[in-house]
């Protein structure tokens, strides 16, 4: 799944292989933030991808990340 993030926590989920940097990111066309996060394999998993997607949701929104 796609996502937009604030930078630093893109580099976290990244950090973390919770995903990869977009393939624009890697040419250097578009800033790092936006990333591709791999599907969950289990109910851990699933609460890691909620709390990106919760993330994200916040950035696109301009809620204050908590």
């Amino acid at each position: 799944m796609h996502v937009k993030l604030q930078r630093e926590d893109a580099l976290e989920v990244t950090g973390k292989g919770w995903g990869e940097d977009h393939y624009l990111v890697k040419q250097g066309l578009y800033p790092v933030g936006l990333v591709m996060v791999f599907s969950p394999r289990d109910d851990e998993e699933l609460e890691t991808v909620k709390s990106i997607v919760k993330k994200s949701y916040e950035y696109a929104t301009g809620e204050a990340p908590r």
